[in-house]
């Protein structure tokens, strides 16, 4: 029996977990994209360790999977998240607008994507 590679990890500090990031791959015409999403504890932001994980996570999944093309959306009101793909060397695409409701309000999503070269 074949095991497929794994899609979704946890991101430890000293042994605790305080985030995550993986894949949900899609199907069909979009089997070569993947949906990227991460999140990590408010205790351990600015500290470089998400910007740290998704560098590595980017080649994990490339080198993994049959990928040419990872996407990401961030909340507009989260500009450091979209700055850690822009560090990443994600490239933005494109702005959602009202797509998402949260807290009692719409919000726009950042759309980021980063392709096989």
């Amino acid at each position: 029996m074949s095991l497929s590679p794994e899609t979704n990890f946890a991101i430890a500090v000293d042994g605790a977990v305080v985030g995550g990031i993986g894949i949900m791959q899609q199907s069909d015409v979009h089997a070569q994209s993947a949906e990227f999403g991460y999140w990590l504890g408010q205790n351990y932001w600015g500290r470089g360790i998400m910007t740290k994980a998704v560098n590595e996570m980017t080649g994990y999944f490339f080198s993994h999977f049959d990928l040419v093309r990872l996407y990401a959306t961030v909340y507009d009101w989260n500009p450091a998240s979209a700055r850690v793909l822009e560090k990443c060397g994600w490239e933005f695409e494109g702005r959602l607008k009202m797509s998402i409701f949260k807290d009692g309000k719409y919000c726009d999503q950042l759309i980021y994507a980063k392709l096989r070269r």
